[in-house]
């Protein structure tokens, strides 16, 4: 259910896209891009990351353009003072906070590219905590650009296009929309696509789901298979015609809850795998491991709260349903004998 985000990322590409041009059609651009972007991933790691290189490079040149014409021209006078600052108070700050904590969740798509990574213990962690600080900062100035120089009733509930048309150059305006809002969105949506399918291999490997799913392609050694069903799965939205409000309320609220999940049970690690724990780049003392842990599950904890707040019964409902299935299956099935923790897929072939 959280990966109907990358249905998401579609919806907001296309609409920066329609925007930019000055109209179109939303749905027929966001299933061209899904539909892009699966091709791209399903000939391996290599293809998809010269793409990401290339997007990645220019979206941060735009994103630093964006906050170095448009910082001058914060009225910081009233920036502080309108009555509109921090709106809703902390509620407000809340649910925003919320709702900004998803748009930071892109290191956790590298864990699953571990296995095929050069140097994973010092590369994948580095780039995480490096793309998520440089983000955070990066999004806090553009916040300030996007809320600072017009009033807030003309740029709320907006597309940061709105704000760049009006202090940018015609020319600027293109490379913000095409090189920004356009790649940011298609970054998100192609690494997302590429490491979606790698735990589902594992769990076919280890019996909790059916074998023959997690073949790989014999030449580009890609999930082939389960890609084909995320694919399906992606554009279903699109075909039901869910807005992307809704989507959003539906990939956070089960994403925030899953992650929540993993982070009670990760309490455990150092117990579970000792050797590997006192190998890692992490390790701390289980002391100071376990109040770590407890923050994070706490702040966790309060993403799940804030969506839920923010989500009607129907979006709630849906989603307490989807993982009372997940759990009564789970426990079911491990019941069965038929699961059985195997070596990274990666590693065996």
């Amino acid at each position: 259910l959280s990966q109907m985000g990358l249905n998401l990322y579609a919806q907001t590409f296309a609409l920066y896209f329609c925007e930019m041009i000055g109209g179109g059609n939303e749905t027929m651009v966001a299933a061209i891009m899904i539909t892009l972007f699966y091709f791209i991933n399903f000939f391996g790691v290599d293809i998809m990351a010269k793409a990401q290189n290339i997007m990645s490079g220019i979206l941060i040149l735009v994103l630093i353009w964006f906050v170095v014409r448009g910082l001058p021209k914060v009225n910081w006078g009233t920036f502080f003072a309108s009555e509109d600052f921090m709106t809703n108070g902390w509620k407000g700050l809340f649910s925003a906070s919320t709702l900004l904590t998803y748009s930071l969740l892109g290191a956790t798509s590298l864990a699953p590219y571990s296995a095929q990574a050069k140097n994973p213990q010092r590369d994948i962690p580095l780039a995480a905590v490096v793309s998520t600080g440089s983000i955070a900062i990066l999004f806090a100035l553009m916040g300030i650009v996007g809320s600072g120089i017009l009033p807030l009733d003309q740029v709320a509930n907006q597309t940061l296009g709105v704000i760049a048309n009006h202090f940018l150059t015609r020319p600027e305006y293109f490379f913000f929309m095409a090189g920004g809002a356009l790649c940011a969105a298609a970054t998100t949506l192609n690494g997302l696509v590429g490491s979606v399918a790698i735990p589902l291999v594992m769990l076919s490997h280890d019996g909790w789901l059916p074998k023959k799913l997690g073949d790989l392609h014999p030449k580009f050694k890609t999930p082939y298979k389960y890609l084909m069903v995320y694919y399906v799965i992606t554009m279903a939205p699109l075909f039901l015609g869910v807005d992307i409000s809704s989507v959003t309320d539906m990939t956070l609220l089960g994403s925030y809850t899953q992650t929540a999940i993993f982070i009670f049970n990760m309490r455990r690690i150092p117990d579970m795998f000792p050797e590997q724990w006192e190998k890692s780049v992490f390790h701390m003392p289980k002391s100071v491991f376990t109040v770590v842990m407890w923050i994070c599950f706490i702040g966790a904890c309060a993403n799940v709260v804030g969506q839920i707040t923010n989500s009607d019964w129907k979006t709630i409902g849906f989603n307490v349903a989807v993982m009372v299935v997940g759990v009564v299956f789970s426990l079911t099935w491990f019941k069965t004998g038929k699961v059985h923790p195997s070596k990274s897929y990666e590693l065996e072939t």
